[in-house]
């Protein structure tokens, strides 16, 4: 019995929909590719000022302050190392267009049966199986690079809160330590003011 005209429509629908399906996934596919990109970009910059900074360190800088910033560093390494692994090339099936439908429609042709209704409803049914099958393994590739992007942009706003917590740490805790300093040599200096001021009465008494 030949198909119905309404079950060839649905069958050419569902095929449109496979090929619609095809062009989001690839289109989530370069977003991802982009963020990993960015992901990249962001955490060069703060690896450079991290560095920047370690130079900055002194000998007397606290212990933790130099275990933060190794944890900070650490993270953006591996930030970059998850958005370089979710942009490696990696091989994936094409698009079932061209050579794939030549084949199709060649080994119809050479059927001796008469192209029917039926056979070219099967034809379509083919295209669609082929697209499925390629919509499957696309997205199960963008999934796993979804996971890695996900993994490098957690890592870089780990990275950043450690980064930012050094930063507060650093200014609050040099600025008291300016303050003590300045306090010890203001006092300082009144102490020798005040032995001046001692020692040339005791001067003036002897005279």
């Amino acid at each position: 019995m030949p198909p119905s005209p309404k079950s060839s429509e649905l069958v050419r629908e569902s095929l449109a929909a496979q090929k619609e399906e095809y062009q989001e996934l690839a289109e989530t596919w370069r977003q991802l590719e982009t963020k990993a990109q960015g992901t990249i970009a962001i955490s060069g910059v703060f690896l450079a000022a991290a560095f920047a900074f370690v130079r900055q360190l002194t000998a007397s800088a606290f212990m933790f302050e130099r275990v933060l910033l190794i944890v900070g560093i650490a993270l953006l390494v591996l930030s970059v190392s998850f958005s370089i692994w979710a942009l490696r090339i990696r091989r994936v099936p094409k698009a079932p267009i061209g050579d794939a439908i030549d084949r199709l429609v060649s080994d119809l042709e050479q059927s001796d049966e008469q192209i029917s209704q039926d056979r070219l409803v099967n034809l379509v049914h083919e295209q669609t199986r082929m697209w499925r099958r390629t919509n499957e393994q696309v997205q199960a590739a963008n999934n796993g690079k979804a996971k890695r992007v996900f993994a490098a942009q957690c890592l870089l706003l780990s990275a950043i809160l450690v980064v930012a917590v050094v930063t507060i740490v650093k200014i609050t805790f040099v600025g008291d330590a300016n303050e003590l300093c300045k306090a010890r040599v203001s006092g300082c200096g009144d102490q020798r003011q005040q032995l001046l001021f001692e020692a040339s009465g005791r001067a003036r008494y002897r005279d």
